[in-house]
């Protein structure tokens, strides 16, 4: 019985064969016939099946070579043939690579706010290091870049800021210790802006303000200069909203506009504390609403052509609430030694 098992298993085994032989026959003639009918299709098969064995690596990059799944080597720029299965490749550039990056807002150590815009110039000089230490060289910068800006800024003023070769140098140095460890170098790096927010403007403006406020207020005599219109308060903090309204339906009963007509000589630009105005040869301006009572003073100047020369004259004029004025720079300036002579620079209006 088992001698007729193993004769039959045989003899299949024996018929398997004669027809994987006979298919493997068949094919052969086919891929002869063929090779002889198109013999350059036949060249650009094998060539593609021999391409699928390798890797190619483009000029501007590098490949790394990984053998089961260790790194190996870098490829250099050509075609490297490949073991199946066994070997892989990972490619990366290495020509230079230029970021900007989106505008921040970083704070000094004297609390003024800034909007910075900066700017890295990188490559990659270790390949390996490059590939197995972070998954995504790009966003790995644009991640760690800003972080540096902020540590450098909040260790800057108002006054280093304008240092600017220095920090760039600064930054650039950090930059380098910082992405040494992902086999980088970086070539330059550097903040391209570095714009105050408009809250910073005006802390960095408050000084000069101030300055000026009280040299004018000494040119009056110290009896108050306002250079700028008033304008409506907001609401105060912490306190209930009906009585906020009811304090300023009070505060705007103490208030009304002043109107002021101001003569030029003809041709003559005006400017009042320091604003150029548009007026031709006469021209009547309406305050906004200021305190009844207090006094308001305003420095008009005029600058014209006469008799070939240029002429400029300044006045300092007073302005009340709820009163219409005149301004004429066309008569003389009083004598200041003159009683009144203050007012006569500025008539009310009947």
């Amino acid at each position: 019985m088992i001698d007729r098992l193993a004769d039959l298993v045989s003899r299949i085994f024996d018929w398997a064969l004669e027809v994987v032989l006979t298919i493997l026959s068949s094919v052969w003639q086919f891929l002869l016939q063929f090779a002889r009918e198109h013999p350059s299709s036949v060249v650009l098969l094998v060539l593609a099946f021999v391409r699928m064995l390798g890797t190619t690596v483009q000029s501007g990059t590098a490949a790394v070579l990984f053998t089961f799944g260790r790194a190996k080597k870098v490829l250099q720029p050509g075609f490297h043939p490949l073991i199946p299965l066994v070997q892989t490749v990972r490619h990366t550039p290495v020509r230079s690579v230029t970021l900007d990056l989106p505008r921040q807002r970083v704070t000094t150590c004297d609390g003024l706010v800034y909007d910075v815009d900066t700017t890295i110039v990188y490559r990659v000089e270790d390949a390996i290091t490059a590939v197995i230490a972070i998954d995504n060289i790009r966003h790995g910068v644009m991640t760690l870049l800003p972080l540096l800006v902020h540590e450098l800024i909040r260790e800057q003023t108002r006054e280093t800021l304008s240092a600017r070769k220095l920090l760039d140098q600064e930054l650039t140095e950090r930059a380098r210790q910082a992405l040494t460890r992902w086999g980088l170098y970086v070539e330059t790096a550097g903040l391209s802006t570095i714009a105050p927010t408009r809250p910073t403007v005006r802390l960095s403006q408050l000084s000069a303000r101030v300055t000026e406020r009280v040299r004018l207020w000494h040119e009056s005599g110290g009896t108050g200069v306002a250079l700028v219109f008033t304008t409506a308060a907001q609401a105060p903090q912490g306190k209930p909203r009906a009585r906020y309204r009811r304090q300023r339906v009070t505060d705007l009963a103490d208030l009304a506009s002043a109107k002021i007509s101001v003569i030029l000589p003809r041709g003559g630009q005006l400017t009042v504390n320091d604003e150029i105005m548009i007026a031709s040869d006469s021209r009547t301006f309406e305050t906004p609403r200021l305190e009844r009572d207090k006094p308001y003073y305003y420095t008009m100047k005029v600058d014209y052509i006469a008799l070939g020369l240029p002429i400029s004259e300044s006045r300092l004029v007073e302005i009340r609430a709820g009163r219409s004025y005149v301004v004429d720079f066309t008569q003389p300036i009083p004598d200041p030694t003159e009683p009144g002579s203050f007012q006569t620079a500025l008539s009310p209006e009947p």
